[in-house]
């Protein structure tokens, strides 16, 4: 039977067993079709509000690809099953507070696994994990990172271990991470193209982000050298100068900032 009262739904055997008559195909092969589930509740007369989803214990190897269309769930427990790997479409469960993947088979993790951040609970311990994809180091909402059981490095497992371990750990892979080497393009918007002889300009509007606010507090998906001004203060000045534009507007700017760097490079130009 399914229990689908108004936060969890749990799949029993019996139920995989109900949809894999429905779908004509082998329960190892698919194992997982949670559409013929919210079906199977719909036709007996359930009201499926459900944003928890157990499917533990039962052998899963393989996923329906609509599991990953189940943007509502906030839990999803995948432990003690056969699972050997997670594909990347993962990260489109965006809501996603509370993932059990602990006693699988598991070899790798998906970089995509570093877009959740609404992550709070990862468990993967009991798994074949050798290493950790340097982009989990974004996941500044994770209070809890279970690694036990997996070939990882005598370092990190250490580091998972202490005070504060999952912390410490996730700023190690976040300031390993490799930043990319320029920020993207920004859009210019265009109000009125240019007709006649008219005379046209622009403007550029720049929130350069406090040197007090930029707090790992405030930021924590972004590496320590992200924040720090002395690697902000030359980027932000080469995209001004870079973007040349006729009237400057600039936000959270403290005096101090404006007078020894802004006002003495811009008076150049």
């Amino acid at each position: 039977s399914i229990n689908s009262f108004n936060q969890k739904l749990t799949i029993s055997k019996q139920t995989l067993a109900q949809c894999n008559k429905i779908l004509s195909k082998s329960v190892n092969d698919i194992y997982l079709n949670i559409k013929c589930y919210y079906t199977y509740d719909v036709a007996a007369g359930r009201t499926t509000r459900w944003t928890e989803l157990d499917i533990q214990n039962k052998g899963i190897k393989n996923f329906s690809p609509y599991l990953w269309s189940l943007r509502h769930l906030t839990a999803l427990y995948l432990n003690n099953n056969k699972i050997s790997r997670l594909p990347a479409e993962v990260s489109n469960l965006q809501n996603l507070k509370h993932l059990d993947l602990s006693n699988n088979k598991l070899r790798s993790l998906p970089v995509e696994l570093g877009d959740m951040l609404k992550l709070q609970d990862l468990l993967l311990s009991n798994n074949s994990i050798r290493l950790l994809p340097y982009e989990l180091g974004r996941l500044f909402q994770l209070n809890r990172l279970e690694l036990d059981g997996n070939p990882l490095t005598p370092e990190l497992l250490q580091k998972a271990r202490e005070v504060n371990g999952t912390q410490k750990l996730l700023q190690f892979l976040l300031d390993t991470l490799e930043a990319p080497d320029t920020p993207p393009k920004r859009p210019w918007v265009t109000i009125r193209e240019r007709t006649g002889k008219h005379m046209t300009f622009t403007v550029m509007c720049y929130n350069i982000l406090s040197e007090t606010l930029a707090t790992r507090t405030k930021y924590g998906y972004c590496p320590s050298t992200a924040l720090s001004w002395d690697t902000r203060k030359t980027l932000i000045m080469r995209e001004i100068l870079d973007n040349k534009a006729d009237i400057i507007a600039l936000q959270e700017v403290e005096t101090e900032k404006y007078t020894t760097l802004f006002l003495r490079e811009l008076s150049q130009h």
